[in-house]
């Protein structure tokens, strides 16, 4: 969309003096924020409305709060019934309609404050930055939009002019509470991944405030643990790694960056030798990966890789032969809308699996193979 021209959107705490404001009128401040590390999200990817699920989604409950305690104001809604009008998120509870009357120079001067805030490029480099950590997907006021998958203004020729509110809408991530705003509060980390190595020492793996992944480990068993050691410098990994033990005593290391890929890495040369460069083992050009990944080793010494997309499914993929590339496209496992976090995967010794994830709803679900080893998996029931 071509950016066109009007309102500058800077960052800035306060906005410019409007000319034709009444001299009471003051600056409005706008929502608090946590005081973040340099892991970020990526721009939510364009996702109209495929199915109708009005219900209000809890990242959107969150946000709607948010302004009521910044402004005062009740909001105007955000669910809209399946027979009214054409395509929306309001249809999918994932788009919100705050109050402010561009006519009003105390209230204009709130929503382009309000804008700025989150258009604003913040301490660590990354523009976009409180957007991109909601997971706002696009933004429509005063006869504009502003939309994440183009970073850019553009002039909004919809049957509203969007003169008396702010339309959000929001990203499945950031609907479903699963992007830093919630989860990260000081970066996006994750838990250390732990691993007991054949000669009874731990070694260690996280994400570090950085950005990086990082390892340390044991000398010998019981042995306090050796310095941190820095294993990448994208700076762009987030969440918790998985790390999978080989025969021959290597290890793979697998994370997600904030960017919604895997990335691996593995010892070049034998047991606690260098590792090799990052690689994409995710497919390319896929939908956002949003949840931590769980890697597994196969009895047949290929990979498994098996996560939560940004549609809120669970998918899977793996290598077609031990150490060679993985299959081109997800597999789908669940519908969409209905998981988050990380999933956690058991093999038993028929070499079926079991796979357990955490549900939107806040229970715990659970599937496995139907008929055995690399059959389709069953319905998932909640645990």
């Amino acid at each position: 969309m071509p950016v066109t021209t009007g309102h500058a959107y800077t960052n800035r705490r306060f906005p410019v003096a409007d000319e034709n404001a009444a001299p009471s009128i003051v600056a409005a401040l706008h929502p608090p924020a946590p005081d973040f590390g340099p892991n970020i999200d990526g721009y939510q990817p364009f996702q109209s409305q495929t199915d109708c699920d009005p219900a209000a989604k809890p990242g959107v409950l969150d946000i709607r709060d948010l302004l009521r305690a910044t402004y005062g104001r009740n909001d105007l809604g955000i669910s809209r019934a399946c027979n009214v009008g054409g395509r929306s998120e309001h249809k999918e509870g994932r788009a919100l309609d705050y109050p402010f009357n561009a006519n009003d120079p105390g209230q204009r001067a709130e929503a382009d404050t309000l804008i700025d805030w989150l258009l604003a490029t913040d301490r660590w480099n990354n523009a976009h930055a409180i957007a991109r950590r909601i997971g706002i997907m696009y933004l429509i006021w005063n006869r504009r939009i502003w939309a994440a998958n183009t970073r850019s203004w553009s002039a909004h020729t919809g049957s509203s002019p969007h003169t008396d509110h702010i339309h959000f809408s929001f990203g499945w991530p950031g609907a479903r509470k699963q992007t830093t705003w919630w989860t990260g509060r000081d970066s996006g980390l994750g838990g250390p991944e732990m691993v007991l190595f054949g000669n009874g020492t731990i070694g260690t793996y996280a994400v570090q405030a950085d950005g990086n992944v990082y390892g340390r480990g044991q000398a010998a068993p019981g042995d306090v643990f050796g310095p941190w050691q820095q294993l990448s410098t994208q700076g762009t990994f987030a969440g918790r790694p998985s790390v999978v033990q080989f025969p021959d005593n290597t290890i793979g290391v697998y994370v997600r960056t904030t960017q919604g890929v895997i990335l691996g890495t593995g010892n070049k040369a034998g047991p606690g030798s260098d590792f090799k460069p990052w690689q994409q083992t995710s497919p390319a050009g896929a939908m956002a990966v949003t949840g931590d990944p769980e890697v597994i080793l196969r009895p047949d010494g290929t990979l498994g890789t098996y996560a939560v997309l940004a549609d809120g499914s669970l998918n899977g993929l793996g290598q077609k032969h031990p150490g060679g590339d993985f299959d081109p496209f997800w597999q789908r496992l669940s519908e969409g809308g209905k998981f988050v976090g990380r999933p956690s995967l058991l093999q038993f010794p028929d070499q079926t699996v079991n796979l357990y994830v955490r549900g939107t709803d806040g229970g715990f679900w659970a599937t496995g193979n139907s008929n055995g080893p690399g059959s389709d998996f069953k319905p998932w029931q909640p645990v």
